[in-house]
């Protein structure tokens, strides 16, 4: 995976979105000090009541749904459904919620990922 390095221990994907106080909700490579990196690695997301963000490594990191103000924009399908309650309650759906893994060639991905979506 291209994933971007914010600190010493944090790894993200590159769409992954942060909040900073200078900039409100960016991608990590906004973030003073952000590194890519080929990693080879999993990845991890999380679904948290009410799709609030969460502390990682001191930085406050978008969980699945979290609404990223400024950042996410509507217009555009993939990003209003990721940033909503709508992707959790489609993912629920998945058999092996709520402990699901996506592979690289998982199909469930592929359509929440889909601008057809």
């Amino acid at each position: 995976h291209v994933l971007v390095r914010l600190g010493t221990n944090l790894w993200l994907s590159p769409m992954h979105r942060v909040r900073t106080e200078a900039l409100g909700w960016v991608e990590p490579l906004a973030c003073v000090g952000a590194v890519r990196e080929l990693r080879v690695c999993e990845l991890h997301n999380f679904v948290v009541e009410g799709q609030q963000p969460i502390f990682v490594e001191n930085v406050e990191v978008s969980t699945i749904g979290t609404q990223c103000n400024g950042s996410h924009d509507a217009q555009w399908p993939t990003q209003a459904l990721w940033g909503s309650e709508l992707i959790v309650k489609l993912l629920r759906q998945h058999p092996a919620w709520p402990n699901i893994r996506f592979g690289d060639e998982d199909r469930f991905l592929a359509v929440l990922k889909s601008e057809a979506f």
